[in-house]
């Protein structure tokens, strides 16, 4: 199974330092964190767990592709360009506080 592309972009969060897991399968309703769907649906994946050493800011992938989990390496981009706007399967999560 396929991981859905949650957001066309990077999740930039200013994060605490502690423990936190991210969603590899897109399914979560708690992005860019999992929130165990992937159980409830049988993925087959799991999230990713990340220790933050430090307060600071992250960029979470947010389109689930990228090449170095849960980091966003900027696959988004090449994305965009093989599927476009139009995909109604492309939907940005509100859920992270972007920054400006």
């Amino acid at each position: 199974m396929e991981p859905i592309i949650a957001q066309k972009g990077p999740y930039l969060m200013e994060l605490k330092a502690g423990t936190y897991y991210w969603c590899s399968c897109g399914h979560s309703q708690s992005q860019p964190f999992c929130n165990s769907a992937h159980t409830k649906i049988n993925t087959g994946m799991s999230p990713v767990e990340t220790v933050i050493a430090k307060d600071t800011v992250v960029a979470w992938c947010g389109c689930k592709r990228t090449g170095s989990p849960p980091s966003c390496d900027s696959t988004h981009n090449d994305l965009k360009k093989m599927i476009g706007d139009g995909n109604p399967g492309l939907q940005a999560m509100p859920f992270a506080r972007k920054i400006k």
